[in-house]
């Protein structure tokens, strides 16, 4: 097979949708699975560096190429907002055409982008980032961070209401989510939902139809709003239907103006694992084909993976949409175990994952980790535990079986068999395998055309029969 004809039906996946039984589905009627890492820049510019390379920084030709190799066909960019629109109502175009940029450069390795308004905590006068600070417009709320300990401001300062990196030192960042000040500000934009109009309409209007866009993510892990006034927003699924049902539906209602087609990404609380409020998808009943329940998993504070990522995935379900595990913990140094548990489970159940992190980045909030070591060396055992491992992409009828075993190697996929004109992606890195292109065994069923791309390290599976049942395996030789 011709290097051009394989690049052809990789690229072949078209505009997607959501379909029975609530997976991701392309044009050609074949169920997708993704497989990535978040990349997200939290401090000014804003955006990695796009030129050379570094181990913790950059994000450029030669990193998006490692990617490509690893198995990553997803990353999730964080599209930040006071880089967008750092003065209110003005949109930086430059800004834009560097995320721009970034989504040309990786679908141009078959790598789809979901852009993401990332926050955690919400501001920079919090500790965290999100917001511009024009949002808060002439407030200066000195009480930050109470009820925590410490007094940041001192009387009288006018000048700055961002607090120092060693007084944010103080607590840990996720800590500063429990401040009155931090509950309010949240609260604030979610009854105001019209102060994000500017910055998604740029958004969605400069990536309208972009083939290499996976969709768009309202936001990034909600915190439930102002729980001291209502203390009831803590209890899983009440802050779904009570705060972020009505917000996302204002959102939703702006992005689809401008990209009518594209796929929307919803939250519900973080800690949503045994209650999920909402009632329909953004937008209600007639989008359910273009909507996706984003949920994180991390332990704490989330529940062992199977039965989070069951409960997800069944909610996705009642809703009719798809489930997506936007946020996993990836294999690192002294964290091992239960990341790859977790991927195990969400490669069971046919749930694509996206892994924390690619890079530290800015180092303000989250855990600082990297698929490199600080000399930029790559650390193969925590890319071949995450998005190095063996996983069907692409499948032409629906996945009944789908196990890829980290200890060995070995890989099952098993599938009904829907379009035989279809072509099924298996990605098979060969450092799994001795350095070596493994054996793939048609177990079950045929296929009229199977090749191996070495570049790529992907089977294309063409020709299967059907409505039969088709098994494939790979193994360590």
């Amino acid at each position: 097979m011709s290097r051009v004809l394989i690049l052809l039906w990789a690229a072949a996946c078209g505009a997607l949708h959501v379909g029975p039984p609530n997976h991701l589905i392309d044009e050609n009627g074949r169920h997708m699975l993704f497989h990535g890492v978040n990349v997200v820049y939290k401090g000014a510019p804003w955006v990695p560096n796009v030129e050379g390379f570094d181990p913790d920084n950059s994000f450029s030709e030669k990193d998006v190429e490692n990617l490509a190799d690893w198995g990553a066909n997803v990353v999730r960019f964080g599209v930040m907002w006071p880089g967008v629109e750092p003065s209110k109502g003005a949109v930086n175009g430059t800004y834009l055409d560097i995320v721009g940029g970034i989504v040309d450069m990786l679908w141009s390795r078959n790598i789809s982008t979901l852009l993401d308004f990332h926050q955690d905590v919400l501001a920079e006068r919090f500790c965290g980032e999100g917001v511009p600070e024009w949002f808060f417009g002439d407030t200066f709320d000195r009480t930050f961070p109470h009820p925590l300990s410490g007094d940041f401001f001192i009387p009288g300062n006018t000048t700055s209401p961002i607090p120092t990196q060693d007084q944010c030192a103080r607590h840990g960042w996720a800590t500063y989510q429990a401040a009155r000040a931090v509950g309010k500000a949240y609260q604030w934009l979610y009854e105001h939902p019209e102060s994000m109009t500017v910055y998604w309409n740029a958004v969605a209007g400069r990536f309208r139809g972009h083939p290499g866009v996976l969709g768009y993510e309202i936001i990034n892990e909600p915190w439930p709003g102002d729980v001291y006034k209502d203390p009831s927003l803590l209890v899983p699924g009440e802050a779904d239907r009570k705060v972020f049902q009505g917000f996302y539906e204002a959102i939703a209602s702006v992005i689809r103006a401008q990209d009518p087609d594209a796929i929307l990404f919803f939250e519900p609380l973080t800690w949503d694992d045994v209650r999920c409020g909402f009632s329909e998808v953004p937008g209600g009943n007639n989008f359910k084909n273009r909507s996706v329940l984003s949920f994180h998993h991390y332990s704490p504070p989330n529940l062992p993976a199977k039965g989070s990522i069951d409960r997800a995935n069944g909610w996705a379900k009642s809703l009719g949409c798809a489930a997506f595990l936007t946020e996993v913990d990836t294999p690192t140094i002294g964290k091992h175990d239960a990341p790859v548990h977790s991927l195990d489970e969400a490669d069971r159940q046919w749930v694509s994952w996206i892994g924390w992190e690619y890079k530290p980045f800015f180092k303000i909030t989250g855990w600082h980790t990297s698929f490199y070591d600080k000399h930029g060396a790559v650390q193969w055992d925590n890319v071949l535990h995450s998005v190095g491992r063996t996983y069907a992409r692409a499948v032409a009828g629906i996945p009944t079986r789908h196990v890829f075993d980290p200890d060995t190697g070995n890989f099952v996929l098993s599938f009904t068999c829907n379009d035989p004109q279809a072509v099924t992606e298996v990605f098979a890195h060969p450092k799994w395998y001795g350095d070596r292109v493994p054996t793939l065994w048609v177990a079950i069923g045929t296929f009229s055309d199977v090749r191996h791309d070495n570049i790529s390290h992907v089977f294309y599976l063409g020709g299967c029969e059907r409505g039969n049942l088709t098994q494939v395996s790979i193994r360590h030789h």
